[in-house]
């Protein structure tokens, strides 16, 4: 993945928040934790796809569409893609919950998320400002 498209639609997206670019790990791109329950905000670039990682939580893939007309386009909806997910999590708009290797996310309802997804995938739901 050309990693330069997604910082260009981090930084041009997402002003008002600091991201950390490559340090000792394997992320494109970071974000500190706006709570010590969660974890700080990781994006990583595998090859053919963005993963988001939610602290310790949960993560998120985000793949380029083989369907686009050239690879420039597809990287590029990819990078939008994963933004469009940061700036609506980073806004509270997504809740997540999990334990790491298991675990997903949603966008915010008023419909709480059902006994057997909290059986299932832990009894505590998070936004990026903390726990629910």
């Amino acid at each position: 993945m050309d990693t330069s498209i997604l910082l260009a639609e981090l930084t041009s997206r997402l002003p008002g928040h600091e991201i950390a670019v490559p340090g000792a790990d394997e992320s494109v791109a970071s974000f500190r934790s706006a709570h010590p329950d969660i974890g700080d905000l990781r994006i990583v670039d595998d090859g053919d796809e963005y993963t988001v990682y939610i602290g310790d939580i949960t993560h998120c893939h985000f793949g380029v569409n083989d369907e686009l007309a050239s690879i420039q386009a597809a990287q590029q909806q990819a990078a939008v893609d994963v933004v469009n997910y940061v700036e609506a999590l980073l806004n509270d708009q997504i809740e997540f919950y999990g334990g790491g290797t298991y675990g997903g996310s949603r966008l915010r309802t008023d419909t709480s998320r059902s006994w057997l997804s909290r059986m299932l995938l832990g009894r505590k739901t998070y936004v990026w400002s903390g726990p629910l």
